[in-house]
């Protein structure tokens, strides 16, 4: 389980039920030195928020751009060619689980370890086509809910926490 004690880099908006908080890299696949982005370089203050509303997970353009790259040189497979509405911009056909890389979500206050089903579900009614389940935002950066799937995400208002328990 991992605890997300709120720090005074974080924002809970009770009136919307949102947890605003300061991520501070997605390392992507076995090279976790080579591969951690780091958002305090792009961000200086809360840079996602925490929706149980938003299905999608989105990463501002400047690091939703090195994420998406990452993740195609970390999957050895070819790339699918999505032509469906899903709007989503990687997709597979036919992964093994060994195929998506292993990523951790790095908060300040908890690290959340993502399964291969958080970043790239099915999608289409399909169990053959899966898309990573992040997306480019307009403006805000979102943790969405299929990232959160197969959490147990509460609040502790009295204690000002927000917890993850994990798989």
């Amino acid at each position: 389980m991992a605890l997300l004690q709120l720090t005074e880099d974080m924002t809970l908006d009770k009136k919307l039920w949102r947890l605003r908080i300061k991520i501070k890299g997605i390392p992507v696949g076995e090279q976790k030195h080579d591969l951690v982005v780091n958002f305090s370089t792009i961000f200086q203050e809360e840079n996602i928020v925490i929706d149980l509303g938003t299905t999608y997970t989105f990463l501002a353009a400047p690091f939703y751009n090195q994420f998406d790259t990452l993740v195609r040189e970390a999957i050895k497979v070819e790339p699918w060619d999505d032509n469906s509405s899903s709007g989503l911009s990687l997709c597979y056909k036919d992964l093994k689980g060994t195929d998506i890389p292993p990523m951790t979500l790095y908060f300040i206050g908890a690290d959340v370890l993502l399964s291969g089903e958080n970043i790239m579900p099915p999608i289409l009614n399909s169990s053959r086509i899966q898309c990573l389940a992040f997306k480019r935002p307009e403006d805000q950066s979102f943790f969405g809910n299929m990232a959160q799937s197969n959490f147990l995400v509460g609040y502790n208002l009295d204690k000002n926490d927000r917890i993850f328990q994990g798989h």
